[in-house]
């Protein structure tokens, strides 16, 4: 580590040597009488006066007052003085440290320079944080090979302990990996200080009289008593967890959703850094206010994507301003990868969103151009928007009213969805499940489950009739050979759906074997220090 030495010139305690005494007379500051510092300043009056005296000048209203002729001075009208202060840095001086023996005499301006490379009793600083300890040049290595905060390791085998030199003496003596002599006679063994004990036990040099008998047993007991305070915290905890995963599985049973809706993984704010610049949010992260209305759509998301493994997922957004009917607001879903941009559209513009907008009352799936869908919504309206994993497909409500599914599907299962907001206009506060939904979701759990499942049956029986037309329209023709791709068709849609039915556990949390297998592994421990 480089050296710094203490190089902070004191002007005020230099000897200059009296050369030209009528020029330094000239050269010195009207308030102090010493020779101007080189940070010395000129004021608009031309007086020049060193900088550390400027403060004292001050009249309060970052106005100074000249001391010689009373004229005022703005703080920004004073200007540095390089002239005057490079004749005074020409001036010859004594080193500081001349009554030490230092015989060095030049231009005050080759001081540091002087004590940087020629000075032998200049002081330098300890070059290790926190040490305090100044000396001349040709002392400092000496100390920094001994000094207290140099920085230490310990060098046992599997230690890790950093700290600094004083600790060394204090770390020996409880370093659990400093190898150790077994006191035992005619044993030469060195075994580090943590299998220490293990080693007494079984040495074979050891005298097993009734003093080692009662040490061994005391140990055992200790060993006992703690691994059973263990399992006796370890079985609490156990049954503390399971009572949570009982209540939480009798409210995922009625409302899976939303009696975990302050899970770390689940939406539950907006989020400030994926939203449009248009767009304001509120301190709690669940109003957005459009700064700029007609003139820039703007968007924002929410904080994480909805859970992939839940059946349902719902959400509302609250109309809040006063502008009653229809207004340019979007609500819906984007599942847009995370290095592409999710803000600055409507959802249901681009490809992988889906929306319902409030200014005509069209769904819009993932294209430019709306479809007839529901009625419009504006001021104090609530509109809800839900996504039922079973069918890949997106519903909106409107006050409480469920409006239906919108025509698409999210295609890719993998996909993450965001709740996402856009509007041109207005404001809205969203609602995540902290506060009761205007639609009754509770009630109509079971229903949307049932009618995902009609929806499917719908959509199968949809295509039939597609290519069952198309196959009439080719057979007219005497295309024979679309028959083939008619069936290749209905193949893939029966994978399809039976991807859609897919149902995966592995989220679900085993904590009883974990906790069974922790049980074992503390009583074998036990046992086999008895029997030792």
């Amino acid at each position: 580590m480089e050296n710094k030495g203490d190089f902070t010139i004191k002007y005020d305690e230099l000897e200059y040597i009296d050369v030209n005494k009528q020029l330094i007379e000239k050269l010195c500051c009207p308030i102090c009488k010493l020779p101007y510092q080189p940070s010395s300043v000129r004021l608009k009056c031309g007086h020049i006066f060193c900088k550390e005296h400027i403060n004292d000048l001050l009249n309060g209203i970052n106005n100074i007052i000249c001391p010689l002729d009373k004229n005022l001075t703005k703080i920004d009208e004073i200007k540095p003085e390089t002239i005057i202060t490079s004749t005074a840095d020409s001036l010859k001086i004594k080193c500081p440290y001349h009554d030490q023996g230092c015989n060095w005499e030049d231009n005050r301006s080759n001081l540091l320079g002087h004590w940087k490379n020629n000075c032998k009793y200049v002081l330098f600083n300890c070059s290790y944080p926190h040490c305090p300890y100044k000396c001349v040049k040709d002392k400092i290595q000496d100390h920094e090979k001994n000094c207290q905060w140099k920085p230490y390791e310990c060098q046992n085998l599997n230690c890790t302990f950093k700290g600094i030199l004083k600790d060394k003496e204090e770390h020996s003596k409880v370093c659990q990996w400093k190898l150790v002599k077994c006191p035992n006679k005619n044993c030469n063994l060195e075994i580090a200080r943590c299998n220490f004990l293990e080693h007494k036990w079984k040495c074979n040099n050891q005298v097993r009289d009734l003093n080692f008998l009662i040490e061994k047993s005391n140990y055992l007991h200790h060993i006992c008593t703690t691994q059973y305070r263990k399992l006796k915290y370890l079985k609490k905890k156990y049954e503390m967890q399971q009572k949570i995963l009982d209540k939480n599985e009798v409210l995922y049973s009625t409302f899976p959703l939303y009696s975990l809706y302050l899970a770390a993984g689940i939406p539950h704010c907006l989020n400030p850094n994926e939203k449009s610049h248009t767009i304001e949010l509120s301190e709690d992260l669940m109003c957005a206010t459009h700064l700029n209305p007609g003139q820039e759509v703007g968007s924002v998301i929410s904080n994480c994507h909805i859970p992939m493994y839940q059946d349902i997922y719902y959400y509302e957004v609250k109309i809040i301003n006063d502008k009653k009917g229809s207004q340019e607001i979007g609500i819906g879903f984007c599942g847009y990868p995370d290095n592409a941009t999710k803000t600055d559209i409507m959802p249901g513009w681009k490809i992988n969103s889906w929306g319902y907008h409030g200014d005509n009352g069209n769904s819009y799936n993932e294209k430019g151009f709306g479809t007839e869908y529901g009625p419009t919504y504006g001021g104090g309206d609530v509109i809800g928007c839900g996504y039922n994993a079973l069918n890949k497909s997106i519903f909106f409500t409107k006050n409480g009213e469920n409006l239906g599914y919108i025509v698409g599907t999210v295609w890719n299962k993998h996909m993450k969805l965001y709740p996402m907001i856009g509007m041109n206009e207005g404001k809205i506060k969203v609602n995540f499940g902290n506060k009761k939904f205007m639609y009754n979701i509770e009630e109509n759990y079971q229903e949307l489950l049932k009618s995902s499942s009609n929806k499917k049956v719908e959509s199968l029986n949809e295509g039939n009739d597609e290519s069952r037309n198309d196959s009439s329209v080719e057979e007219a023709e005497g295309n024979a050979s679309n028959d083939s791709d008619e069936e290749e068709s209905e193949g893939y849609d029966e994978n399809d759906e039976d991807d859609g039915d897919e149902e995966s556990d592995d989220y679900i949390y085993n904590d009883t074997s974990e906790m069974s297998s922790m049980y074992d592994s503390s009583l074998s421990e036990i046992s086999s220090l008895m029997i030792s």
